[in-house]
């Protein structure tokens, strides 16, 4: 068994009625909701040693473990803790009981079998068979398959399934993705967690229990004592679980369902292989039956003449709406799958589409000799460090298209900028095809790493380059996502921020995705609705950075409508994506100034990531709380939340990027309560770690350095401040030059640290420098321009001249009336203070006046 069948949970259960129960164990976003804890690699359960993670959901993890007592490997289901919530727990264990008590009654090659049931502080946990490969769904998408390929596959899933019902045993949820295909390519059917009795063979007594069938399973403790057989875990008339994508019309309605319901979804899980999509009707959950009785099935784009039509016909009426019109058992349906009385054959079908098709069926025999080994490429055809997995991302195309927008920006810093673009955009892309072929060569040369995380790394990796192409495309003036909100300086400083926020691709690394909880992105398939998401998730990341909140805000929104809208056909993954969904909404309404918004978004990302487990996004969340609740000047509330960050990520082991965003939170937090020596240790912990990920002399090292220089500056450590900012600038000038707006920012840190050791004329000297950077860079009218004039006025005030701090002041004000009447409304404040200066500056300047007047000699 592999780890690629856990179901999660969706969180927004409100927008299905409240009789549908469509995974009874499903966790909700509930604070009081424990995650769970995953055991580490070494840890004894009963006789079985932790190898590694290789999936979670909502009921449980589970691990590729070792049997110290019979030397195999095996697959260690264990049901995740719960002590605040004994109901739920109890539809827990029962729920992993039925499984092991329907595998209990099965011995068929097509099925998982089950070694073992055991408690593990008291857990109930599964040893089963494990199965090196992929699931259905998977396999599929890995490469071409030819429809006799994929029936061949299906024939043998549909055997483990005809088995289980001579057992009276009815599977309720067989999907692609609770079937395994090996790398003997002997197919599994697995997850029997909904499974129940056949009707008639309760009534009829037919059906046994539990403890004459296994002693040792019968031994698990249980809430209830009615949970000691399936017999009495049969669902309810009118609660619906189950997979509703692949739901028999009866069983979506909630009635009493038999080993027919089986057989419909069977047949819509053969006919989206097939034909490339469910069949009409088959892809929602309605009152309506999926196909209406003596209804017919359309295929997708003309695929179906490529399949027989025996196998067709056969199909559509496994897809009858009413279970009387479909074949009478399973083993019916798969003798018509492979009926050949009609004279057709594989060959001659194929021939016809070689015939039909040209050089398709020439190509498609390569990919499966390829699939079946008989060539053998050395390891650097098995894992090419291509570039053209970029193509059309950042290519020589796209890299002169977004050249000749950069260069078409009229500023005088644009070359410098566009060139240090450019220059990251190429490192992001070299260590992403680093890491690219780093994911392949651990599970295909280095035999490291289980497919299972191949595809989860790989998923990771390609979400990234949707961040990528949000990037390149806005940079590029894509005509389908131009940026509109932005002038030209803006758009440069944006296209920056936004090239230095790209995802890590190290992050994709395997040790990073099982701390994170990214493992519960079990099927990264490029149809699965959750997929889309994440990667509408992605590109609205990298708008956020490029300055374009109202289409990053639009695009989350979308994302979340998807789920809505798909939520009854999607099982229990929807919770961790939809608290990537909340984080990052949190964060654009911050950077929206839409604070009571954000707040609202970021509190039920941590509450989802929580109950899910999903320790990346609520560590994320907590510094992102942490800074948004400071800014409010909300400090006690704010400490509560970096404290839960804390603690989460110490459960989650080392994370580099994420104990940098928590510890930079925790800075902010620790200057707000004055406690800069606590600020301090931060930083530099923070320092260390940019050092590491980007070397002693990025941009994002210099950043951190003007932070250090600030809190050294408060401790009244001059001469370390001014280290630092010396650093800091040698840094940025080699990056952009000398009179970058960059370098225009250091110097106003500059100046406050002059003017806090008494240096007003070394500070004043600093600040006019600035403000010549500022107006070459953005011109007059500027915010960053406006600023530098009220901070030259408060030095000149200090120098004693009034006069001109007073002049100082009236441009600040004239460029802010500007600004604000532009419709820039958060410059108001300003506005507001800038008032208040000016009427000291006239007074001070009047008082001057009145004095040189009285020392002036009368007559």
């Amino acid at each position: 068994m592999m780890a690629s069948h856990e179901q999660r949970a969706p969180v927004r259960a409100r927008h299905a009625p409240a009789e549908l129960d469509l995974a009874p164990d499903r966790p909700t976003p509930d604070p009081d909701e424990p995650s769970a804890t995953v055991l580490s690699v070494g840890v004894q359960v009963d006789r079985y040693r932790i190898i590694e993670v290789i999936g979670t959901g909502g009921i449980g993890v589970v691990y590729a473990a070792f049997d110290e007592a019979l030397g195999r490997k095996v697959a260690l289901k264990l049901l995740r803790p719960n002590s605040r919530n004994p109901r739920r727990l109890e539809r827990r264990r029962a729920r992993l009981i039925r499984e092991a008590q329907a595998l209990a009654r099965l011995s068929h090659p097509n099925v998982v079998p089950v070694y073992e049931v055991g408690m593990f502080e008291d857990r109930v946990f599964l040893a089963m068979e494990y199965v090196e490969g992929a699931t259905m769904r998977r396999w599929l998408r890995r490469s071409r398959r030819s429809p006799q390929e994929i029936l061949d596959k299906y024939l043998q899933a549909g055997r483990g399934l005809a088995a289980a019902h001579h057992a009276d045993i009815v599977h309720r949820d067989f999907k692609p993705d609770n079937v395994l295909v090996g790398i003997d390519e002997r197919v599994r059917v697995l997850d029997f967690g909904l499974a129940a009795p056949v009707p008639e063979a309760l009534a009829t007594g037919r059906y046994a229990t539990l403890g004459a069938l296994d002693q040792s399973t019968a031994e698990i403790p249980t809430v209830g004592a009615s949970m000691s057989s399936m017999s009495s875990l049969v669902t309810g008339h009118g609660k619906i679980i189950g997979t509703p994508a692949y739901m028999a019309p009866e069983q979506s309605r909630g009635e009493p369902t038999d080993a027919r319901a089986d057989q419909y979804s069977f047949c819509v899980a053969l006919w989206e292989a097939l034909f490339g999509q469910r069949p009409q009707g088959a892809a929602a959950v309605s009152g309506r039956d999926r196909l209406p009785p003596g209804g017919s099935a359309s295929g997708a784009n003309g695929s179906e003449a490529h399949v027989p039509m025996v196998v067709r016909r056969a199909l559509e009426r496994g897809l009858s709406g009413a279970p009387e019109d479909r074949f009478p058992d399973m083993n019916s349906l798969l003798s018509a799958l492979s009926d050949r009385s009609s004279g057709w054959s594989w060959e001659s079908t194929m021939g016809r589409r070689a015939l039909a098709g040209g050089l398709f069926t020439i190509i498609g025999a390569g990919a499966i000799a390829l699939l079946l080994g008989t060539l053998s490429p050395s390891d650097a055809e098995l894992c090419p460090r291509e570039a053209r997995a970029l193509a059309g991302v950042w290519d020589q195309g796209v890299r002169e298209r977004v050249h000749a927008q950069l260069s078409a920006l009229d500023r005088p810093h644009a070359n410098a900028t566009r060139n240090k673009i450019e220059r990251e955009l190429d490192r992001w892309a070299n260590r992403w095809l680093s890491a690219r072929a780093d994911t392949c060569e651990a599970t295909k040369i280095r035999a490291e790493q289980s497919l299972v995380l191949f595809d989860v790394r790989m998923a990771c990796l390609d979400r990234q380059v949707h961040s990528l192409a949000a990037v390149t495309q806005s940079l590029g003036n894509d005509p389908l996502d131009p940026l509109t909100i932005h002038e030209n300086e803006e758009r440069l400083e944006a296209a920056l921020a936004a090239v230095l926020q790209l995802p890590a691709p190290e992050r994709c690394a395997r040790s990073a995705l099982i701390s994170g909880g990214a493992l519960m992105y079990e099927d990264p398939s490029q149809d699965d609705p959750l997929e889309q998401q994440r990667q509408q998730l992605a590109r609205a990341r990298s708008l956020l950075e490029l300055g374009n909140h109202q289409q990053a805000l639009t695009l989350v929104d979308q994302a979340l409508t998807l789920v809505d809208d798909t939520l009854p056909l999607m099982d229990d993954g929807s919770q961790p994506s939809l608290a990537e969904a909340a984080l990052l909404r949190g964060q654009i309404l911050a950077a929206s100034n839409n604070l009571e918004g954000a707040e609202q978004d970021l509190r039920r990302a941590v509450f989802m990531a929580q109950a899910s487990a999903h320790d990346t996004v609520s560590v994320e969340a907590c510094a992102a709380l942490t800074q948004l609740l400071v800014d409010r000047g909300q400090v006690d509330a704010a400490s509560d939340w970096y404290e839960l960050g804390h603690a989460t990520l110490a459960r989650i082991g080392a994370d580099p990027y994420l104990e940098a965003a928590l510890r930079s939170a925790g800075a902010r937090l620790a200057r707000a309560r004055g406690q800069h020596r606590v600020a301090l240790a931060d930083q530099r912990r923070v320092l260390e770690i940019r050092e590491r990920l980007h070397g002693r002399d990025h941009v994002e090292v210099a950043k951190i350095l003007v932070e250090l220089a600030v809190t050294h500056t408060a401790l009244e450590r001059y001469a370390e401040a001014q280290a630092d900012i010396e650093r800091a600038l040698k840094i940025t000038t080699a990056e952009f030059g000398l009179t970058h707006p960059e370098v225009g920012l250091i110097y106003t840190r500059y100046a406050a640290l002059d003017r806090a050791r008494g240096a007003e004329r070394e500070a004043l000297s600093k600040q006019l420098d600035a403000l010549a950077m500022f107006e070459i860079a953005h011109g007059k009218a500027h915010p960053r321009v406006a600023t530098t004039y009220a901070a030259i006025a408060a030095t000149q005030l200090a120098l004693g001249e009034p006069a001109r701090a007073l002049m100082a002041l009236e441009q600040a004000q004239r460029i802010t009336v500007v600004l604000v009447d532009d419709g820039d409304v958060s410059l108001a404040p300003l506005l507001v203070d800038l008032g208040r200066q000016l009427h000291a500056a006239e007074q001070l300047t009047a008082e001057a006046s009145a004095r040189s007047a009285a020392r002036r000699p009368s007559g």
